[in-house]
């Protein structure tokens, strides 16, 4: 997932993009609803800079993997799948990969 490019998104949102995807941190109203593919609720809840940066949102939809976003219930399951991912490495012996 070291190819998703997240600089395209405004600012205040990278880390938020990069935690959900990389480590399964649960998201914002805003967000939740671009990875729900809910545009109504993504309108309702973006600020100023997210308004403008709709398009590359759904630019950026199409970087991450499918099973990321798409609806509500694959957003619970990535973030169950990113946090199983943690708890294993954060388990596993120092030197063991």
């Amino acid at each position: 997932m070291n190819n998703i490019d997240y600089t395209r998104l405004p600012l205040h949102m990278q880390e938020q993009a990069r935690g959900y995807i990389e480590r399964g941190q649960p998201c914002g109203a805003f967000l939740r609803n671009v990875l729900a593919n809910d545009f109504r609720g993504s309108i309702i809840y973006a600020d100023s800079n997210n308004l403008s940066a709709l398009a590359e949102w759904a630019n950026w939809l199409l970087a991450i993997p499918f099973g990321a976003w798409g609806s509500w219930e694959n957003i619970d399951e990535w973030i169950a799948h990113r946090r199983r991912i943690a708890q294993e490495e954060a388990e596993q012996p120092e030197g063991e990969a």
